[in-house]
């Protein structure tokens, strides 16, 4: 294995797991937040809050980094579409922000 394959991969693990942190948050943890009381509801958004500003920069700096990278190193390769695709959702999630 060539090391642009081996950084592929790693690429693949960090943007499966920020995809994995987003579905998460917001197909398990809003439905059930907002059953709580405005209380209850604002401590568990502010403990999340606290938890993911470090967590999701760990997993999207790789992510868009390594992507951007092999992007422009493997421009002739096949599936250089895909690879463009992907650093544009990358940037367009950044560019949309959080939301409440």
């Amino acid at each position: 294995m060539n090391s642009a394959t081996i950084l592929d991969f790693v690429n693949i693990f960090f943007a499966g797991m920020l995809a994995g942190i987003e579905f998460v948050i917001h197909y398990g943890l809003r439905g059930p937040s907002e059953m709580l009381d405005e209380h209850a509801q604002l401590q568990l958004r502010q403990a999340l809050v606290m938890r993911l500003r470090v967590l999701v920069p760990a997993f999207f700096a790789p992510t868009a980094v390594f992507g951007i990278g092999l992007t422009l190193v493997n421009d002739g390769t096949p599936g250089f579409v895909f690879r463009c695709a992907a650093v544009l959702a990358l940037c367009i999630y950044q560019a949309d922000g959080p939301r409440s």
